[in-house]
């Protein structure tokens, strides 16, 4: 008889091939990144914006406050929904691209690229065209700012916008004088952007496209599973103790290997699009911590999670969704690189 759940690992499951997507992963071309030269007369700054969501006054602003020019080496990326909800979602994808910009794609340009690709067979499909819904969670699906914002996008908007990348590579960031200079996390191994969020211990090329998109928290299942058997244990000794048995449950599922454990390659992090789960962020903060070597270690800019607003408070994850598509403010982390090294540092604007 066949086992109910075989053996598998997360990133090795059955789902839509990825032909369906133009770009998956991508690498920023090395002459992007900060450099610090003693002569120039200003530094090169990487300038990642969180979600503008069609607020095109509001990056201008930002971009202006920040004295933004790329003929002086800075270069722009957005972590993705760059558009729909506000006003001019066209103005915002023309100025990316205009400045010659980096983007990732979000769960909105995912709906826009939806409803293009069933009024065009010009333009590329997208998971969301491919199924409705998986595992994890709804898949994108059409909406009334999508269709609007699909119709007033031009046929090159469209291409540009189906050309980026679920997972942009920005690499290691260069150090001003020897491999030691910059301090954490910029002395990481390697930074990416991406919308949503990225499962630890997962490769980038096992990653599934969906969930870069769209996640928020993750899921243990079979440790689930495990503390569900010890509470009924817990409640045949003990039915009066209620109150205690989640913390005795935690104890007895690390004294108790004979309890019932996953399948091989099973005790993994599921993504999921809500907040049920642990913050995927947490979790990857906390197993970029417990990596030995700084150079093996990896850093995530993000946006999507509006709610929370932006998030700079874990080392090796900042959230720049600040709510800019609400009308809050609109994010930008800029690293520069000086005589000490790379540093960070937030520059926001309002949003009407």
């Amino acid at each position: 008889q066949k086992p109910l759940v075989p053996p598998m690992k997360y990133g090795t499951n059955a789902r839509p091939p990825l032909k369906i997507m133009q770009t998956v992963i991508a690498d920023l071309p090395a002459k992007h990144l900060p450099t610090y030269s003693p002569s120039a007369k200003s530094p090169k700054r990487l300038v990642i914006v969180g979600d503008v969501h069609g607020q095109l006054s509001a990056l201008q602003s930002l971009l202006d406050k920040l004295s933004f020019s790329t003929p002086a080496g800075d270069h722009l990326i957005l972590a993705g929904d760059m558009v729909t909800k506000g006003p001019d979602s066209v103005g915002v994808v023309d100025l990316a691209m205009r400045l010659g910009a980096s983007a990732v794609r979000g769960n909105h340009e995912d709906r826009v690229l939806l409803v293009a690709s069933r009024g065009s067979s010009d333009v590329v499909p997208t998971l969301a065209n491919y199924t409705n819904t998986t595992a994890y969670g709804t898949i994108a699906t059409a909406d009334d700012r999508a269709k609007s914002v699909a119709r007033a996008l031009s046929a090159a908007q469209l291409t540009w916008l189906a050309s980026r990348p679920i997972i942009l590579r920005v690499g290691r960031l260069p150090s001003s004088s020897s491999p030691n200079t910059n301090t954490p996390p910029w002395n990481a191994g390697e930074l990416f952007v991406v919308h949503a969020g990225l499962v630890p211990r997962v490769p980038l090329h096992q990653q599934d496209p969906w969930a870069v998109m769209n996640m928020r928290s993750l899921l243990y299942p079979f440790s689930d599973v495990r503390r569900k058997t010890v509470r009924k244990r817990l409640d045949a000794r003990a039915k009066k103790e209620h109150d205690r048995l989640d913390a005795i449950a935690k104890e007895e599922h690390e004294r108790h290997p004979e309890l019932p454990k996953p399948p091989a390659g099973r005790d993994v992090a599921v993504p999921i699009e809500g907040r049920d789960g642990e913050p995927w962020s947490e979790v990857w903060n906390r197993v970029q911590n417990g990596i030995e070597r700084d150079e093996d270690r990896k850093v995530v800019v993000y946006g999507h999670d509006a709610r929370k607003g932006l998030q700079t408070g874990v080392r090796y994850a900042f959230g720049l969704d600040s709510g800019c598509g609400n009308g809050k403010q609109l994010s930008a982390l800029v690293l520069e690189a000086g005589p000490d090294g790379v540093t960070h540092r937030i520059v926001q604007v309002d949003c009407a």
